[in-house]
């Protein structure tokens, strides 16, 4: 049987709970039936450390940069203005192309640089939105536009919670392709640290 080729979207690694869902979503997924790839728009996180090491990490950003805190200001403001450098681009395109399923895990910039279009190299593919977020309870910025407009462009939109999906529909409500899944619990790690 072929393996399916998912990627996983997240914006960083940071110490969270949606990364350590991803986290833990991907140590559990069966590698007879999946290749896993884990991209994220910065190198940087908790939990880069925890990736297994069987899973492809990419990143768009690195972390090591020489212009340190006036970098992070450049890219953020090229990132809102969805000006990302030709190489940056040619690598999501990359991705997405030797992938059947991509996933963007967290909504953010990876929504963003991942949504489906209507390019050839988005064809046979499954594009999902895993979202984490009550968009009632967030101020909209300009960027949050753009992330709101690219919810329309995924196959499906899944929700963490019946509150998370509520917000979307009050708020957004420009996919009608959408559920409730809650987020997995490692019920062993659990107790193994209590």
């Amino acid at each position: 049987m072929k393996r399916k080729k998912i990627l996983f979207c997240i914006d960083s690694l940071n110490t969270g709970g949606a990364e350590k869902v991803l986290i833990n979503i991907i140590r559990n997924l069966d590698r007879e039936k999946f290749e896993i790839t884990l991209c994220a728009v910065f190198d940087q996180g908790y939990y880069v450390d925890f990736i297994p090491g069987d899973v492809q990490y990419q990143y768009l950003f690195s972390r090591n940069n020489r212009f340190g805190f006036l970098s992070k200001i450049g890219r953020l403001i090229g990132l809102t203005l969805n000006t990302l450098f030709d190489g940056r681009i040619k690598k999501v395109v990359h991705l997405i192309e030797r992938d059947d399923i991509i996933v963007s895990f967290c909504e953010g910039y990876n929504s963003v640089f991942f949504q489906k279009n209507a390019s050839s190299y988005c064809e046979n593919k499954l594009f999902l939105s895993w979202i984490h977020i009550d968009f009632r309870n967030h101020v909209p910025i300009p960027f949050m536009q753009k992330l709101y407009g690219s919810f329309k462009n995924y196959d499906k939109l899944i929700f963490v919670s019946n509150d998370a999906r509520a917000g979307f529909l009050e708020i957004i409500d420009n996919n009608p392709n959408n559920f409730v899944l809650y987020n997995p619990i490692e019920g062993n790690e659990i107790v193994a640290k209590s």
